[in-house]
């Protein structure tokens, strides 16, 4: 999911640097930040599907089998071809214009879109579609309306919208084709939820920041412990964890079932079902509750993340401190962002992955 509207909790009449990173809840409003989506989509095989709802419950979607963002020197360029669906096609005339919020016009009008609609899209002059804009829930009236104007034209407000993109599949393949691609080796496949690769980004934070998401996907990394429950509850999800030392040497735990559990449960992590070659360093913290400096759910006498400098599912403390301090392959601190059976616990890692994809 790249972007979701479902009850105007969230603000989308935001700013250029806003809009480049991500904001809102996975599991409600939600953008994925234009930094993320160039990243993600720069290799061009992407497939994107948009969802609409309005009042009465009924249901469109607007599928275009090739989908890119640009880069931020292309402003973000919109890329789709090919439509396909039952909502009609008001986004082929935003394609090939680059991204304008309130404060950086880049569309072909002699005004600012976003200013006028309200809004931040890949306007023309100025749109056929404008599904940032204001969520006002199936009024008929605004022309800042979060509209689709080929269902229910420019000045109805949709009531749900959720735009989506996956790997695009090529040369007609078949279901069975369908799973050669989402094979084990595929890691494109595999959604990224924490990376560790030069210690830009702070991972020492709260548990309302690690609530959220922080850092950016084309870097350091933490994708929420929210949006983590929300898409793990189901329990068919497995976790694959990448870890590279600064002799390049590279070694991987996967784990076959993974999940997060919810606020109520703090966030108690699940995982069973090791293989891999880095050892596993993850079951000891198997059940237990996620822990941060100013929240301790672990269960020694002091507490794990202050002491440890991290925040992690501590038990009394850790076989693996993976939100630790990134030292880039010191080996005397116990603050150290480690993996026991991977060179020790006061080992810092060079390179950390985690990701996760649905089981089968």
């Amino acid at each position: 999911v790249l972007q979701r509207r479902r009850d105007g909790s969230e603000n989308f009449y935001r700013t250029w640097v806003e809009y480049q990173e991500m904001f809102g809840n996975l599991s409600n409003e939600f953008w994925l930040g234009n930094e993320n989506l160039q990243a993600l989509t720069e290799s061009g095989n992407y497939e994107l599907r948009i969802e609409l709802e309005d009042c009465e419950n009924v249901t469109k979607f607007a599928k275009y089998s090739s989908f890119s963002i640009g880069s931020a020197k292309d402003k973000y360029s919109l890329n789709v071809s090919d439509y396909f669906g039952t909502a009609g096609d008001s986004l082929t005339y935003h394609h090939g214009h680059p991204f304008t919020t309130k404060d950086v016009d880049n569309d072909s009008s002699s005004g600012n879109c976003a200013v006028r609609y309200h809004g931040a899209w890949w306007y023309n002059n100025c749109r056929d579609s404008n599904l940032n804009g204001e969520y006002l829930k199936c009024q008929t009236t605004s022309v800042q309306a979060a509209s689709w104007r080929n269902f229910h034209g420019r000045k109805y407000s949709m009531k749900f919208i959720e735009m989506k993109f996956r790997l695009t599949l090529r040369f007609g393949l078949s279901e069975s084709g369908l799973q050669r691609i989402y094979n084990p080796g595929n890691e494109k496949t595999l959604q990224v939820f924490q990376r560790r690769t030069d210690g830009s980004e702070n991972f020492y934070r709260t548990w309302v920041e690690y609530q959220g998401m922080f850092g950016n996907l084309s870097n350091e990394f933490w994708l929420g412990n929210e949006n983590l429950h929300a898409l793990t509850r189901s329990g068919n999800y497995e976790l694959r964890i990448e870890l590279e030392d600064c002799a390049n040497v590279t070694k991987f735990a996967k784990y076959s079932s993974f999940s997060i559990g919810s606020a109520q449960a703090n966030y108690t992590l699940k995982v069973t079902g090791y293989t891999g070659n880095a050892g596993d360093s993850l079951y000891q913290h198997s059940g237990l509750p996620f822990s941060t400096k100013d929240v301790e759910n672990d269960f020694s006498s002091r507490n794990c993340a202050v002491h440890h400098h991290g925040a992690w599912w501590y038990d009394s403390c850790y076989q693996s401190n993976l939100n630790g301090e990134y030292l880039k392959c010191q080996t005397t601190s116990d603050r150290a962002a480690s993996w026991r059976d991977f060179r020790g616990t006061k080992y810092s890692l060079k390179f950390i992955e985690m990701k996760f994809r649905p089981r089968g």
